[in-house]
């Protein structure tokens, strides 16, 4: 089927009582309800299935409401949420967003509603959902249990300013790019990379109000506006290679800018590493923690840049807090010792290697002279 418009004064419906392979385009963008449905025998629902696949094929979903379907994006094809006046509805549905495809949601909202149906987003390695709606994508409010989740393996991109309510779950990237994404709800990562840039913000609410990294890295310039927790907690945690690393990825040979983390509530290392670079003119990464306290474990890596030729006394601050308890159990930094030529006040020359400062509201990497 191709070409496909419900758009009329009247509520028009399209029924999926048998799966439906769409290989053209479709739009919903009636304000009097039109829908896209599954079927029902007798008083239960039944799930339709929408194939939308090949490129070129896109859903245009600018109104109405889709209920009890599962919608598939396969073979470069497309999904645009868009038109900022109109609402969308959605229902005991899932979209899946497969390798190749674009689920794009440029404006508007979309309420969902349960609880006794979840609806969810499923993004697959190869898959992007593109976000730049400043509107809210969920449940009304956050529920506990969420009835509204996220599930990516691909790619979550965010610009501007947008609010996800219901649970958020990742083992791909997640990239904002700008702005401020909020999540009300549960956001956890278990592989893959969290990446902020251009000072964006992740928000999160929900039950615990947390960004959980349990495995993987969050990297970047920019805020958690949350507590952050690194590696997992309890009794018997599984092994973790959780990684923070201030700064943005850049192209070779730079590979990574310096930048600094803030994070508003409280930090606790469960595992995992703190990565922290210094530049050749001694600019150094910095995790700002605001809120509460900076709680230490695993590992801390340091690595300087070699042409940095750093004056006497020098004291770069790399983790600042209120409070800092416990400590890393490994520290590990290239120190290469190098000559201070003979200069006033140090008219005679010595050499110069490193070392590190801890107070009870920051850790620092200091110069030594010998």
């Amino acid at each position: 089927m191709k070409d496909v418009a419900l758009a009329s004064a009247y509520t028009s419906q399209l029924v999926l009582d048998n799966p439906l392979t769409l290989n053209g385009g479709i739009s919903t963008h009636d304000s009097a309800g039109g829908a896209i449905v599954g079927y029902s025998t007798g008083s239960t629902p039944v799930r339709g299935v929408l194939n939308v696949t090949g490129q070129g094929t896109s859903l245009d979903w600018t109104a109405g409401h889709i209920y009890d379907v599962t919608v598939n994006l396969t073979n470069q094809s497309t999904m645009f949420v868009s038109t900022l006046t109109f609402t969308r509805n959605m229902s005991g549905s899932d979209i899946y967003v497969n390798n190749t495809c674009i689920l794009g949601w440029f404006s508007g909202p979309v309420n969902v509603t349960g609880p006794s149906k979840n609806s969810n987003i499923y993004i697959a390695n190869g898959g992007l959902f593109s976000i730049s709606a400043n509107q809210t994508w969920g449940m009304t409010s956050a529920a506990n249990p969420a009835y509204f989740g996220v599930h990516n393996a691909g790619l979550l991109k965010s610009f501007g300013t947008a609010t996800i309510v219901g649970n958020y779950d990742t083992t791909g990237t997640t990239r904002l790019d700008s702005g401020t994404l909020f999540i009300d709800g549960l956001a956890e990562q278990t592989s893959g990379m969290f990446e902020l840039r251009g000072g964006s913000t992740i928000k999160v609410g929900g039950p615990d109000v947390a960004l959980r990294i349990y495995d993987g890295v969050i990297a970047g310039q920019g805020t958690v506006d949350a507590n952050l927790t690194l590696g997992y907690d309890g009794a018997c945690p599984p092994p973790t290679t959780a990684i923070i690393s201030p700064g943005v990825l850049v192209p070779p040979p730079n590979n990574r800018t310096i930048g600094t983390l803030t994070i508003v509530g409280g930090f606790q290392m469960f595992g995992g590493t703190m990565s922290i670079d210094v530049n050749k003119v001694g600019a150094i990464d910095q995790v700002v923690v605001q809120g509460t306290y900076a709680a230490l474990a695993g590992s801390l890596f340091i690595q300087i840049d070699t042409n940095y030729m750093p004056t006497q006394h020098v004291v770069l601050p790399f983790l600042t807090a209120p409070s800092i308890v416990g400590d890393f159990g490994s520290r590990t930094f290239n120190d290469y010792r190098l000559p201070i030529p003979p200069t006033n006040p140090n008219p005679y020359g010595r050499n110069v290697h490193w070392g590190l400062l801890r107070s009870a509201t920051s850790y620092s990497l200091r110069s030594i002279e010998t």
